[in-house]
């Protein structure tokens, strides 16, 4: 097993460089239409729990705001 694991490991080192190039040329050729989908598909629920959290602090952050903003104009 551990030959295998060396030879492996071996050649996973030489192939490094040709795989990351295979993978850019990939990811290059995408449009965004496909872009899109492919992130969607993969994190879109992700995406969701992000909107909805970020509005909810959003809309929690404007309310402080015009909570002080009202303490400080009527004193």
């Amino acid at each position: 097993n551990q030959g295998f694991v060396v030879a492996l490991s071996s050649f996973v080192e030489s192939q490094k460089s040709g795989v990351s190039k295979f993978i850019a040329d990939q990811v290059k050729r995408w449009d965004l239409g496909q872009l899109t989908r492919l992130i969607e598909m993969n994190i879109g629920k992700d995406l969701q729990y992000i909107r909805f959290n970020g509005m909810v602090i959003g809309g929690l952050a404007g309310i402080v705001l015009y909570t002080a903003e009202r303490l400080f104009l009527v004193n």
